[in-house]
């Protein structure tokens, strides 16, 4: 990685062994202690047994992070309140709740019919995975809040 020209500083994230001649290998930018963003990411495959390299993919969405000194985060409390205004999650159990790097899709909002198109940035958000227990079939509603203002960026339902 390091001998490629690539961006640099990034830090190994995976190692994928997908036989014995292709082992695959993500270098991830970090962009607050502990977290790491897969937009902004380096993918390089390799031969284990040659060293050859196979493939080499640079992965460029750039995260805007425009808050202002002083601005808090959200908490948890604050985003699942966010989210519970937003998304009828009555019958609907929290899964998982992280912060992490978001591709805006604008899911749940006004703006999703331009969900087709990519968006040119990436934020810090909250992510809320919420499950529906009591039906037949599993049924996922991920939301994405904005770690700073609360605006919804987007999610996905399954």
């Amino acid at each position: 990685y390091e001998l490629l020209p690539v961006p640099q500083g990034y830090v190994l994230r995976s190692r994928s062994e997908f036989d014995e001649q292709y082992w695959s290998y993500d270098f991830c930018r970090e962009v607050l202690e502990g977290i790491y963003s897969s937009y902004e990411c380096v993918r390089i495959g390799l031969n284990p047994k040659t060293g050859k390299l196979n493939l080499c993919n640079v992965f460029y969405t750039p995260l805007l992070d425009d808050h202002e000194p002083g601005d808090e985060p959200l908490t948890q409390e604050e985003a699942e309140a966010i989210a519970a205004d937003r998304l009828d999650l009555t019958k609907r159990t929290l899964q998982k709740a992280e912060v992490g790097v978001v591709l805006p899709n604008w899911f749940f909002t006004q703006h999703a019919w331009i969900h087709n198109k990519a968006s040119k940035v990436t934020r810090l958000g909250w992510v809320l995975t919420y499950e529906d227990t009591d039906s037949e079939f599993s049924s996922l509603v991920r939301i994405e809040i904005d770690y700073y203002t609360g605006e919804i960026l987007g999610g996905d339902m399954t």
